[in-house]
Protein backbone atom coordinates (compact mmCIF):
# COMPACT_ATOMS: atom_id res chain seq x y z
CA UNK A 1 0.00 0.00 0.00
CA UNK A 2 1.04 3.41 -1.29
CA UNK A 3 2.46 6.03 1.87
CA UNK A 4 0.04 8.18 2.83
CA UNK A 5 -2.87 6.78 0.90
CA UNK A 6 -5.67 7.87 3.77
CA UNK A 7 -4.74 11.60 3.14
CA UNK A 8 -5.38 10.57 -0.49
CA UNK A 9 -8.68 9.46 0.51
CA UNK A 10 -10.00 11.90 2.94
CA UNK A 11 -8.96 14.80 0.14
CA UNK A 12 -10.17 13.46 -2.58
CA UNK A 13 -13.56 13.30 -0.59
CA UNK A 14 -13.69 16.87 0.60
CA UNK A 15 -16.56 18.04 -1.59
CA UNK A 16 -19.53 14.94 -1.26
CA UNK A 17 -19.12 12.31 -4.19
CA UNK A 18 -20.02 8.56 -4.68
CA UNK A 19 -17.45 5.97 -3.47
CA UNK A 20 -17.42 4.43 -6.88
CA UNK A 21 -16.15 7.65 -8.90
CA UNK A 22 -13.99 9.00 -5.78
CA UNK A 23 -11.76 5.58 -5.90
CA UNK A 24 -11.99 5.90 -9.56
CA UNK A 25 -10.52 8.96 -9.04
CA UNK A 26 -7.78 8.03 -6.80
CA UNK A 27 -6.21 4.45 -9.07
CA UNK A 28 -6.97 1.13 -9.25
CA UNK A 29 -9.66 0.07 -7.09
CA UNK A 30 -7.64 -3.32 -5.52
CA UNK A 31 -4.82 -0.66 -4.14
CA UNK A 32 -7.86 2.12 -3.20
CA UNK A 33 -11.31 0.32 -1.76
CA UNK A 34 -9.50 -0.87 1.68
CA UNK A 35 -8.30 2.52 2.54
CA UNK A 36 -11.58 3.57 1.72
CA UNK A 37 -13.28 1.60 3.74
CA UNK A 38 -10.41 2.16 6.37
CA UNK A 39 -11.71 5.54 6.17
CA UNK A 40 -15.32 4.73 6.62
CA UNK A 41 -14.25 2.91 9.67
CA UNK A 42 -12.45 5.12 11.56
CA UNK A 43 -14.94 7.92 10.85
CA UNK A 44 -12.51 9.93 8.42
CA UNK A 45 -15.09 9.47 5.96
CA UNK A 46 -19.23 9.51 6.30
CA UNK A 47 -21.89 8.11 4.14
CA UNK A 48 -25.60 8.48 4.95
CA UNK A 49 -26.97 5.55 7.80
CA UNK A 50 -30.63 5.48 6.38
CA UNK A 51 -29.16 3.90 2.88
CA UNK A 52 -27.55 0.75 2.43
CA UNK A 53 -23.94 1.12 1.79
CA UNK A 54 -22.62 0.51 -1.63
CA UNK A 55 -20.76 1.81 -4.45
CA UNK A 56 -23.10 4.77 -5.01
CA UNK A 57 -23.15 5.64 -1.57
CA UNK A 58 -22.43 9.29 -1.34
CA UNK A 59 -19.51 10.06 0.74
CA UNK A 60 -17.86 13.16 2.36
CA UNK A 61 -14.75 13.51 4.37
CA UNK A 62 -15.15 14.51 8.31
CA UNK A 63 -14.57 17.79 9.33
CA UNK A 64 -11.20 19.35 9.19
CA UNK A 65 -9.46 18.44 12.72
CA UNK A 66 -12.04 15.49 13.13
CA UNK A 67 -9.52 12.84 11.38
CA UNK A 68 -6.35 14.45 12.62
CA UNK A 69 -5.74 11.99 15.26
CA UNK A 70 -6.28 8.60 13.23
CA UNK A 71 -3.49 6.74 12.14
CA UNK A 72 -2.62 5.63 8.61
CA UNK A 73 -2.22 1.68 9.42
CA UNK A 74 -1.10 1.92 4.98
CA UNK A 75 1.54 4.48 6.18
CA UNK A 76 3.94 1.80 7.13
Amino acid sequence: MRRGRLAEVIACFRAPLPLVAGVRLLGDPIAVWPAVFHALWTGALSVPLEHVLHERVVAVAARAGQHDELADPFDR
